[in-house]
């Protein structure tokens, strides 16, 4: 058993001399090396020696062949090619540096050989040495930069959009387009730093439409100045300075139309040259078939139809108001002037012989400018004017005066459109609250009277051809509280100087800001 495991067990030799197999030591030891590394270098100096005298002769051989050049070809001899003798030369190592020293892993067949010469080094890459991290940071923090640049001036200046539309030949048209934008942004922001008002302009169907603002119903004065009358809806009704931080209730009424609302608030206003502006279109309709049917028939009838008249009723607060229409005081059949209360569905007037006043030199007493009388130079040339026409005083004559008659009027609903039944109501000198109550006027229009449809067995009796006008009975009644009237204008007045001095103190300190150099 002993001698078995004797002979298995290898000896330190046989290790050492299996690990040098490994190795590629092949067994030799360190003398053999240097020894075989002596004999190397022996061998390459010879080498170099031969490499030496071959190149001499090739020198001689080279010598010669310029000679014979110089015979200029008269001995031409062939030559072959010769070839040099070319030895590879070897570098001069130094000892033991032609070996591989022992490594403890050497590479097997199968593995990589790293170091071998066909792999990228830095010759392949043209000696150019690997980029720094530190100039790639740099790098990268310069491209940040100039694309951080760039979003500035864009978000700025928006000078690549101004680029790009020049190059697209829109830069003008764009141009201009900003210039209005500006302006339009500027004069919001003067509008913004003033007290805000608008202007309300409303239009629409049916005309003479009554106008109620919160509540209130809106009056104007005359052109001619010193009469008042409702605002109604017109081509060119409009409500000025109304402050559009306020909430406004529109509602336009009329005879036989349902009513029209509309509640006006800041939003809706839209900026105007100097202030803010809106505009209504107010298109009422009617409440049935008949009332449409009526009142379309009413306002296509020509001037030959009819005459259809109407009653008109009169009440004021106070009482004791004169009633003048068509520029003539209303009457009664006596001549005496008519006053509130009153129902009218026909009345009296003047009717004044201008020509015999003329005759009896009485005319130039009775008319306020006497220039309208210039071109009137004898009696027969007032025949048939009219007194209204030179505005002749009335209130001088009395029914017993042989140049005055009594004519009896009626109210007709048929007058031509925008002319109407003018209708003044003023107080007489001599009433108690003469000097604070204003003067009232307004044209009663073809489209302001109210049918009130006659009964049944009146309609019955009607002819079948005959017009809607005769199923109705044409009315309009006027109401008014003169006291109210009076205060209306009052705030009204009151109202217009404030904003006027609102707007003056707000350009004072806008001129004042312009003028700070702060």
């Amino acid at each position: 058993m002993s001698e078995t495991k004797d002979e298995e067990t290898p000896t330190a030799d046989d290790i050492v001399d299996d690990l040098a197999e490994e190795m590629g030591v092949d067994g030799e030891k360190p003398s053999d090396i240097e020894e075989s590394d002596d004999a190397e270098e022996k061998a390459d100096d010879a080498e170099e020696a031969d490499d030496a005298e071959d190149e001499e002769a090739d020198g001689a051989e080279e010598a010669d062949d310029d000679k014979m050049a110089g015979l200029d070809g008269v001995f031409s001899v062939k030559k072959g090619k010769k070839k040099k003798k070319r030895k590879k030369k070897k570098k001069k190592k130094k000892k033991g540096e032609g070996r591989e020293k022992p490594e403890l892993f050497t590479p097997g067949e199968g593995d990589v050989d790293l170091t071998d010469d066909e792999y990228l080094g830095l010759d392949d890459l043209d000696d150019e040495p690997a980029s720094s991290p530190v100039n790639k940071l740099l790098v990268a923090i310069i491209v940040v930069l100039l694309v951080g640049m760039g979003a500035i001036a864009q978000v700025t200046t928006g000078v690549f959009d101004d680029i790009v539309l020049l190059l697209q030949g829109d830069y003008q048209e764009e141009m201009q387009r900003r210039a209005a934008a500006e302006e339009e942004a500027y004069l919001l922001e003067q509008l913004e730093g003033m007290p805000r008002y608008g202007n309300l302009f409303i239009t629409g169907s049916p005309r003479e439409a009554l106008i109620y603002l919160n509540g209130e119903v809106q009056y104007g004065e005359t052109p001619s100045g010193g009469q008042w009358r409702e605002l109604r809806v017109r081509p060119d009704t409009v409500i000025r300075d109304l402050s559009i931080d306020e909430v406004h209730e529109i509602v336009i009424e009329h005879p036989g139309h349902d009513p029209f609302e509309i509640t006006l608030t800041e939003q809706m206003w839209e900026p105007a040259a100097s202030d803010f502006q809106f505009s209504i279109s107010a298109n009422l309709s009617p409440q049935d078939s008949s009332t449409y049917e009526e009142f379309n028939d009413r306002m296509l009838m020509g001037e030959g139809a009819g005459p259809f008249h109407g009653k008109v009723g009169f009440k004021t607060n106070p009482e004791g108001a004169h009633l003048i229409v068509n520029s003539l005081y209303a009457r009664d059949e006596d001549g005496e002037k008519l006053v509130t209360p009153v129902e009218l569905e026909e009345y009296w007037t003047y009717d004044i012989d201008t020509k015999a006043l003329f005759e009896d030199g009485r005319l130039a007493d009775l008319v306020e400018d006497e220039l309208v009388l210039e071109e009137y130079e004898e009696a027969e040339d007032l025949e048939g004017v009219d007194a209204r026409r030179l505005n002749v005083d009335e209130t001088m004559l009395s029914v017993d005066d042989e140049a005055v008659e009594l004519e009896e009027r009626k109210f007709r609903v048929d007058m031509p459109p925008d002319r109407g039944n003018g209708i003044e109501i003023a107080f007489p000198e001599d009433h108690d609250d003469y000097d604070e109550l204003p003067v009232y006027a307004t044209m009663l229009q073809r489209t302001m009277w109210n049918c009130d449809w006659k009964d049944d067995d009146e309609r019955e009796r009607i002819s079948d051809s005959a017009p809607m006008q005769e199923h109705c009975n044409y009315v309009f009644d006027f109401d008014k509280d003169f006291y109210e009237l009076a205060d209306y204008i009052e705030r009204r007045e009151a109202e217009r100087k404030r904003i006027e001095e609102e707007r003056r103190q707000a350009a004072q300190d806008s001129d004042d800001d312009d003028d700070d150099p702060s």
